[in-house]
């Protein structure tokens, strides 16, 4: 799992393994509590040294940690902190220090710094663009391929491979986790969309190698899918998890595209595919122009995820027409056999229906095929049991 992500040349993972589980585990147990560092200081006044392994209070949760001290800065009073079992750096007050306890000894550090083989930065360093892959890639559980290992900087060399989709049971991250792409609240997706069919439906100037019609699964297929934007039971976005990889590849490619010097300029026009730069995490997401309002401004809908924006466009770029090999990645979708109890859906049932569908692996069966919108009419349950039908709770709790 990436913990800590400074760049493409500079980050931090932990092994999902039962050992490391068990460490972190232990090393929390030894950190909180009455009887854990966390109490009253048993020395008042302690002051480590640079290079020291000691226990720091983070900030952002408000819990101990092992660290080793990196710095000391006795006029501010502070020092700065290596989480060493997350990758994460903090400035730390004296008095959030405490000695470590003696059971820290037999804890190896519990993350490897990384560095992907493949990627090096442009003259002038890694850009914005590039550095905010972070909001992609943090707290995500991925499949490293070790190339190589740097024994002066400690650092291994490695392909990532893919992401594996869903959480984490049990992990304990430091710093916030980060869903993959952009999203939108319930109802971001006005009538206008919902009419026109966005998303993977979208199909005149979409000029793929592989159409998106190649993807779209058949009636009566079943496959692994996350959902990536939810606007209500009738309409909502899937991704199928066995794509991911490709996915994830073609997102860092796109990401790059707006740290050019001089990227291409765009004459927007309706269908047309570019490169957006969402403005939910300033990420760039391969995107279709829906409509252009003015000589400034166009409306995008994200062709992997399914949410749409208005956008100003200087947010816009090229695409090459290599990365458009891989077809739209949103499915729209709806709930088979279910209709809203009045003439549209409440937020009880919207509300009802992310709860069960967020940050889940689900199981989608294809029982129809729209034509006209390429909506798909799914039973959908959780990927561990093909019995659960999600129509079946909604109308069971009297919301559809």
């Amino acid at each position: 799992m990436v913990t800590e992500w400074q760049n493409p040349g500079h980050f931090y993972v932990q092994q999902l393994t039962s050992g490391t589980e068990t460490g972190l585990r232990e090393l929390l147990a030894l950190c909180q509590g009455p009887d854990g560092v966390g109490g009253p200081p048993a020395r008042p006044g302690y002051r480590p040294w640079k290079g020291d392994v000691c226990a720091a209070l983070f900030s952002q949760d408000q819990v101990w940690y092992r660290v080793v001290v990196s710095e000391v800065d006795e006029a501010r009073g502070c020092i700065l902190a290596y989480f060493l079992d997350y990758g994460s750096w903090e400035e730390v007050a004296f008095e959030n220090v405490r000695p470590p306890p003696e059971a820290f000894r037999k804890h190896p550090p519990y993350t490897l710094q990384c560095s992907l083989t493949a990627v090096r930065p442009r003259s002038g360093g890694w850009g914005d663009d590039v550095l905010q892959l972070r909001v992609s890639l943090l707290n995500q559980t991925c499949v490293l391929r070790v190339e190589e290992y740097d024994e002066p900087t400690r650092t291994y060399m490695v392909d990532l491979d893919m992401p594996i989709t869903g959480e984490r049971e049990g992990g304990a991250g430091i710093g916030p986790g980060q869903d993959a792409g952009p999203t939108a609240d319930a109802g971001a997706v006005g009538e206008d969309e919902e009419a026109s069919g966005v998303g993977a439906g979208v199909s005149s100037g979409m000029e793929l190698e592989r159409g998106v019609a190649e993807r779209l699964p058949c009636v009566g297929e079943s496959f692994n899918v996350v959902v990536g934007d939810l606007v209500n039971p009738g309409l909502f976005y899937c991704q199928r998890t066995e794509f991911a990889e490709e996915l994830v590849k073609v997102m860092a490619m796109v990401a790059c595209l707006g740290s050019e010097p001089e990227p291409p300029r765009v004459s927007p026009c309706v269908g047309q595919v570019v490169s957006a730069q969402y403005s939910g995490d300033n990420v760039w997401y391969r995107a279709m122009i829906l409509d252009v309002p003015s000589e400034d401004t166009v409306k995008v809908c994200y062709m992997d995820f399914g949410n749409c924006e208005s956008l100003k466009v200087s947010r816009l770029r090229a695409i090459p027409h290599a990365l458009l090999k891989l077809p739209a990645q949103a499915l729209r979708c709806c709930l088979s056999d279910l209709w809203p109890v009045c003439d549209a859906w409440s937020v009880e049932s919207t509300g009802l229906l992310a709860g069960l569908v967020s940050g889940e692996i689900l199981r989608a069966h294809v029982v129809a095929r729209d034509a006209h919108t390429s909506t798909l009419e799914v039973k959908l349950g959780p990927a561990e049991d093909p019995e659960c039908d999600f129509s079946e709770l909604l109308v069971k709790h009297g919301v559809a």
